[in-house]
């Protein structure tokens, strides 16, 4: 049973990308750009946190495996 912030502790998940504006002028597809907010639910976002944290499993191998679960672009290797 997961647990509960009934009590709001913790903010929201809202994941935002940072990229340099030289980064973005540069790139040709135009999938690396698409926003995740509409893909990624804050259940979600919690479950990859916990793979990483509690689990300690890698987090390029969490990316991985989250990114090919919804067909996102997986061209470009995960940091």
């Amino acid at each position: 049973m997961p647990l509960v912030d009934d009590k709001h502790y913790f903010p929201p998940y809202d994941a935002v990308p940072i990229v340099r504006r030289d980064a973005i002028a540069r790139s040709r597809n135009s999938s690396t750009r698409s926003p995740i907010s509409p893909t990624i639910s804050a259940e979600e976002m919690r479950h990859l946190n916990s793979e990483v944290d509690a689990n300690q499993r890698d987090p390029a191998a969490v990316i991985r495996a989250f990114r090919a679960s919804k067909s996102l672009y997986l061209g470009a290797p995960c940091a």
